[in-house]
């Protein structure tokens, strides 16, 4: 038997909505990734034509960034459990 014989008009619906729903956030979050990677890479490039010691201090700063957010980001993990 066919998909679409087993099912009723609302729930074809409601699923061709859902997966539109489920594009749109994708697309979303995929196109605001790459727009704020952009901009990083951008002002890294700025900030080494300004001054490399600036660069390499941008570059740690962000560095002990990432590693304090992913300490911390395990410690809630753990506190939600």
């Amino acid at each position: 038997m066919s998909f679409y014989a087993m099912r009723t008009t609302g729930d074809i619906q409601a699923r061709y909505s859902d997966g539109d729903s489920l594009r749109g956030t994708i697309t979303s979050v995929s196109l605001d990734f790459l727009i704020n990677l952009a901009y990083a890479i951008w002002s890294l490039i700025v900030v080494l034509g300004i001054s490399w010691q600036m660069f390499i201090v941008a570059v740690v700063m962000e560095e002990l960034m990432y590693l304090a957010q992913k300490y911390y980001q395990k410690r809630i993990e753990n506190q939600m459990k």
